[in-house]
Protein backbone atom coordinates (compact mmCIF):
# COMPACT_ATOMS: atom_id res chain seq x y z
CA UNK A 1 0.00 0.00 0.00
CA UNK A 2 3.00 2.54 0.88
CA UNK A 3 4.76 1.10 -2.78
CA UNK A 4 4.93 4.52 -4.48
CA UNK A 5 7.15 5.73 -1.28
CA UNK A 6 9.27 3.01 -0.94
CA UNK A 7 10.35 3.65 -4.30
CA UNK A 8 10.61 7.12 -3.94
CA UNK A 9 12.83 6.44 -0.94
CA UNK A 10 15.12 4.20 -2.68
CA UNK A 11 15.59 6.61 -5.65
CA UNK A 12 16.92 8.86 -3.24
CA UNK A 13 18.76 6.81 -0.62
CA UNK A 14 22.93 7.61 -1.23
CA UNK A 15 24.76 4.34 -2.82
CA UNK A 16 26.98 2.46 -0.55
CA UNK A 17 30.71 3.72 -0.16
CA UNK A 18 33.88 2.35 0.74
CA UNK A 19 33.55 2.76 4.58
CA UNK A 20 29.87 0.80 4.42
CA UNK A 21 29.60 -1.71 7.45
CA UNK A 22 27.27 -4.60 7.73
CA UNK A 23 26.29 -4.98 11.42
CA UNK A 24 23.33 -7.23 11.46
CA UNK A 25 23.68 -10.78 10.62
CA UNK A 26 20.31 -10.75 8.11
CA UNK A 27 21.93 -7.75 7.16
CA UNK A 28 25.03 -9.21 5.24
CA UNK A 29 22.42 -11.91 3.62
CA UNK A 30 20.62 -8.67 2.54
CA UNK A 31 23.71 -6.95 0.92
CA UNK A 32 25.04 -9.99 -0.32
CA UNK A 33 22.07 -11.28 -2.47
CA UNK A 34 21.88 -7.77 -3.65
CA UNK A 35 25.74 -7.55 -5.38
CA UNK A 36 25.09 -11.18 -6.69
CA UNK A 37 21.72 -9.80 -8.29
CA UNK A 38 23.80 -6.68 -9.55
CA UNK A 39 26.14 -8.86 -10.80
CA UNK A 40 23.97 -10.96 -13.14
CA UNK A 41 22.43 -7.91 -14.32
CA UNK A 42 25.43 -6.50 -15.36
CA UNK A 43 25.97 -9.70 -17.84
CA UNK A 44 24.29 -10.52 -20.99
CA UNK A 45 20.29 -11.28 -20.48
CA UNK A 46 20.85 -14.83 -21.49
CA UNK A 47 23.46 -15.58 -19.01
CA UNK A 48 21.32 -14.62 -15.76
CA UNK A 49 18.27 -12.69 -15.18
CA UNK A 50 15.56 -11.21 -17.18
CA UNK A 51 16.70 -7.57 -16.87
CA UNK A 52 13.19 -5.99 -17.95
CA UNK A 53 12.51 -7.70 -13.92
CA UNK A 54 13.15 -4.95 -11.13
CA UNK A 55 13.94 -6.02 -7.86
CA UNK A 56 11.25 -4.46 -5.84
CA UNK A 57 12.51 -1.91 -3.07
CA UNK A 58 11.36 -3.69 -0.25
CA UNK A 59 13.37 -6.50 -1.04
CA UNK A 60 16.70 -4.70 -1.01
CA UNK A 61 16.61 -2.07 1.64
CA UNK A 62 16.41 -3.31 5.77
CA UNK A 63 14.14 0.38 6.62
CA UNK A 64 10.66 0.99 6.21
CA UNK A 65 8.46 3.71 5.36
CA UNK A 66 5.88 4.95 8.25
CA UNK A 67 3.89 8.59 9.29
CA UNK A 68 4.51 10.49 12.11
CA UNK A 69 2.18 12.57 13.46
CA UNK A 70 2.29 16.33 13.74
CA UNK A 71 2.94 17.98 17.36
CA UNK A 72 -0.19 20.01 16.49
CA UNK A 73 -2.06 17.28 15.15
CA UNK A 74 -5.22 16.92 17.40
CA UNK A 75 -7.09 13.35 18.22
CA UNK A 76 -10.74 12.65 17.43
CA UNK A 77 -12.28 9.74 19.22
CA UNK A 78 -13.56 6.34 17.22
CA UNK A 79 -17.33 7.07 16.56
CA UNK A 80 -15.62 10.14 14.42
CA UNK A 81 -14.44 8.11 11.68
CA UNK A 82 -16.10 8.06 8.69
CA UNK A 83 -16.21 6.86 5.04
CA UNK A 84 -14.32 9.83 3.80
CA UNK A 85 -11.40 8.94 6.32
CA UNK A 86 -10.97 5.87 3.95
CA UNK A 87 -7.49 5.98 2.97
CA UNK A 88 -6.62 8.96 4.77
CA UNK A 89 -3.62 9.30 8.21
CA UNK A 90 -5.93 8.88 11.19
CA UNK A 91 -5.34 9.68 14.92
CA UNK A 92 -7.73 8.82 17.81
CA UNK A 93 -7.04 7.88 21.54
CA UNK A 94 -7.78 4.32 22.45
CA UNK A 95 -7.21 1.52 24.70
CA UNK A 96 -6.05 -1.54 24.05
CA UNK A 97 -8.30 -4.74 24.62
CA UNK A 98 -6.06 -7.73 23.18
CA UNK A 99 -2.84 -8.35 21.54
CA UNK A 100 -2.30 -11.46 19.52
CA UNK A 101 0.76 -13.10 18.95
CA UNK A 102 3.38 -12.05 16.56
CA UNK A 103 3.64 -14.07 13.28
CA UNK A 104 5.92 -13.47 10.40
CA UNK A 105 3.95 -12.05 7.30
CA UNK A 106 5.86 -12.09 3.66
CA UNK A 107 6.25 -9.20 1.98
CA UNK A 108 7.68 -9.97 -1.16
CA UNK A 109 7.63 -13.62 -2.17
CA UNK A 110 10.63 -14.63 -4.54
CA UNK A 111 10.53 -17.74 -7.45
CA UNK A 112 12.77 -19.38 -9.66
CA UNK A 113 12.35 -20.49 -13.17
CA UNK A 114 13.72 -24.05 -13.39
CA UNK A 115 13.54 -23.34 -17.34
CA UNK A 116 15.36 -20.13 -18.14
CA UNK A 117 16.93 -19.43 -14.70
CA UNK A 118 15.06 -15.96 -13.94
CA UNK A 119 14.13 -14.61 -10.53
CA UNK A 120 10.52 -13.70 -10.50
CA UNK A 121 9.05 -11.38 -7.33
CA UNK A 122 5.56 -11.26 -6.15
CA UNK A 123 4.86 -8.46 -3.50
CA UNK A 124 2.15 -9.45 -1.49
CA UNK A 125 -0.59 -6.91 0.29
CA UNK A 126 -3.38 -8.92 1.44
CA UNK A 127 -3.24 -12.18 4.08
CA UNK A 128 -3.15 -14.53 1.06
CA UNK A 129 -2.05 -14.46 -2.10
CA UNK A 130 -1.88 -16.75 -5.27
CA UNK A 131 1.03 -18.16 -6.92
CA UNK A 132 1.75 -17.64 -10.26
CA UNK A 133 1.60 -20.62 -12.70
CA UNK A 134 4.08 -19.96 -14.79
CA UNK A 135 7.09 -17.62 -15.43
CA UNK A 136 5.96 -14.58 -17.19
CA UNK A 137 9.51 -13.51 -18.31
CA UNK A 138 10.40 -12.54 -22.02
CA UNK A 139 12.64 -15.58 -22.45
CA UNK A 140 9.83 -18.12 -21.85
CA UNK A 141 7.66 -16.03 -23.79
CA UNK A 142 9.73 -15.71 -26.34
CA UNK A 143 10.58 -19.69 -26.62
CA UNK A 144 6.76 -20.70 -25.72
CA UNK A 145 7.57 -21.96 -22.95
CA UNK A 146 5.70 -21.95 -19.42
CA UNK A 147 8.65 -22.07 -17.10
CA UNK A 148 8.13 -24.18 -13.67
CA UNK A 149 8.48 -21.44 -10.90
CA UNK A 150 10.35 -22.56 -7.82
CA UNK A 151 9.41 -20.37 -4.68
CA UNK A 152 13.66 -19.48 -2.69
CA UNK A 153 12.18 -18.91 0.93
CA UNK A 154 15.77 -17.65 2.09
CA UNK A 155 15.31 -14.59 -0.90
CA UNK A 156 11.58 -13.62 0.23
CA UNK A 157 11.07 -10.39 2.65
CA UNK A 158 9.60 -11.47 6.12
CA UNK A 159 8.03 -8.87 8.64
CA UNK A 160 6.80 -9.53 11.93
CA UNK A 161 2.92 -9.25 12.45
CA UNK A 162 0.86 -8.03 14.97
CA UNK A 163 -3.11 -7.70 15.19
CA UNK A 164 -4.22 -5.12 17.74
CA UNK A 165 -7.97 -4.96 19.28
CA UNK A 166 -8.57 -1.28 20.62
CA UNK A 167 -11.89 -0.23 22.08
CA UNK A 168 -12.65 3.57 22.73
CA UNK A 169 -12.35 5.48 26.11
CA UNK A 170 -15.09 5.25 28.03
CA UNK A 171 -15.35 9.12 28.04
CA UNK A 172 -16.31 8.84 24.30
CA UNK A 173 -19.19 6.77 24.30
CA UNK A 174 -22.40 8.05 24.77
CA UNK A 175 -24.95 7.78 27.69
CA UNK A 176 -26.65 4.13 27.31
CA UNK A 177 -24.18 3.48 24.53
CA UNK A 178 -21.86 0.25 23.84
CA UNK A 179 -18.09 0.87 23.34
CA UNK A 180 -16.61 0.28 19.54
CA UNK A 181 -14.06 -1.97 18.38
CA UNK A 182 -11.26 -1.92 15.51
CA UNK A 183 -8.88 -4.43 14.65
CA UNK A 184 -5.35 -2.81 14.20
CA UNK A 185 -2.31 -4.22 12.61
CA UNK A 186 1.36 -3.38 13.45
CA UNK A 187 4.11 -4.48 11.64
CA UNK A 188 8.10 -4.21 12.12
CA UNK A 189 9.15 -2.14 15.26
CA UNK A 190 5.71 -1.70 16.15
CA UNK A 191 5.04 -5.08 16.77
CA UNK A 192 5.26 -6.14 21.35
CA UNK A 193 4.93 -2.11 22.12
CA UNK A 194 1.60 -2.06 23.32
CA UNK A 195 -0.06 -4.29 25.92
CA UNK A 196 -3.80 -4.58 26.87
CA UNK A 197 -5.21 -2.19 29.14
CA UNK A 198 -2.83 0.47 27.89
CA UNK A 199 -4.44 3.88 26.80
CA UNK A 200 -2.61 5.02 23.90
CA UNK A 201 -2.93 7.78 21.11
CA UNK A 202 -2.73 5.38 17.52
CA UNK A 203 -1.95 7.36 14.42
CA UNK A 204 -2.57 5.11 11.07
CA UNK A 205 -3.84 4.52 7.65
CA UNK A 206 -7.64 3.67 7.93
CA UNK A 207 -7.83 1.11 4.91
CA UNK A 208 -10.71 -1.90 4.25
CA UNK A 209 -9.36 -5.60 3.28
CA UNK A 210 -11.05 -8.04 1.75
CA UNK A 211 -12.30 -10.98 3.66
CA UNK A 212 -11.95 -14.31 1.76
CA UNK A 213 -14.64 -16.38 0.63
CA UNK A 214 -15.73 -18.51 3.40
CA UNK A 215 -15.93 -15.42 5.35
CA UNK A 216 -18.43 -13.35 3.27
CA UNK A 217 -20.85 -16.44 3.39
CA UNK A 218 -20.78 -16.53 7.38
CA UNK A 219 -20.44 -12.84 7.88
CA UNK A 220 -22.69 -11.44 5.16
CA UNK A 221 -19.95 -8.73 4.38
CA UNK A 222 -16.86 -8.55 1.62
CA UNK A 223 -14.59 -6.30 3.93
CA UNK A 224 -13.75 -5.41 6.89
CA UNK A 225 -11.84 -2.18 8.19
CA UNK A 226 -8.96 -1.87 9.97
CA UNK A 227 -6.44 0.71 10.89
CA UNK A 228 -2.14 0.46 9.71
CA UNK A 229 -0.44 1.43 12.41
CA UNK A 230 2.56 3.87 11.79
CA UNK A 231 2.64 5.70 15.60
CA UNK A 232 2.05 4.60 19.02
CA UNK A 233 2.70 6.70 21.72
CA UNK A 234 1.40 5.20 25.14
CA UNK A 235 -0.57 7.90 27.82
CA UNK A 236 1.22 6.47 30.94
CA UNK A 237 4.46 5.03 31.35
CA UNK A 238 5.45 1.81 32.65
CA UNK A 239 7.79 1.80 35.48
CA UNK A 240 10.32 -0.59 33.91
CA UNK A 241 9.83 1.94 30.67
CA UNK A 242 10.62 5.35 33.53
CA UNK A 243 13.42 3.11 34.91
CA UNK A 244 14.94 3.01 31.66
CA UNK A 245 14.70 6.75 31.07
CA UNK A 246 16.04 7.66 33.85
CA UNK A 247 19.28 6.13 33.25
CA UNK A 248 19.45 6.75 29.63
CA UNK A 249 19.05 10.64 30.91
CA UNK A 250 21.83 10.56 33.58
Amino acid sequence: MLGFFYEICDTEQPARDENYTDEASATRVRNAVQDWRERLNAKDAAGGLDKAMGVPAKLKNPWGVRFKPRSSASSMSMRQIRGDSVGQLVQLDCLVVSVQQVKPKVQIVTYHCETCGCEVFQSVEADTYTPPKECPSTKCKENKQSGNLHRMVRSCAFTRHEEVKVQELAEHVPAGGIPRTMTVQAEGDLTRMVKPGQSITLTGVFFPQDLPYAMRMRQQSTQKMFIEAHHFQKHKSGYSETVADEARAS
